[in-house]
């Protein structure tokens, strides 16, 4: 049985799933997470096509994805080596392989 999940950790993605779950008129708990993130990911890579790097702050103002949401497709599209992420100094960047 899953727990209720509580204030802090996660809850930031929990907050990012239910407004999912009401702009599509259903409850969280109905939602495919796998799928969600997958969709989430092809979104996201749609956004990179033709652009070489970009921060992680152009690319939240280009898709339409809450910061946790959007955190869990660039890592799904980094798990299938889809993209290179670099982190510097100054900020996190994304480009496609």
């Amino acid at each position: 049985m899953l727990r209720p999940i509580e204030r802090g950790r996660g809850h930031r993605f929990h907050e990012a799933l239910s407004e999912v779950a009401m702009s599509r008129g259903v409850k969280v708990s109905d939602l495919d997470v796998k799928n969600l993130v997958g969709e989430s990911a092809g979104e996201i890579y749609r956004a990179l096509e033709g652009r070489g790097e970009t921060p992680l702050r152009e690319l939240k103002e280009k898709v339409s994805l809450r910061g946790p949401l959007m955190l869990a497709a660039v890592g799904w599209l980094l798990r299938e080596d889809k993209v290179k992420v670099a982190v510097t100094e100054e900020a996190v960047t994304v480009r496609l392989l």
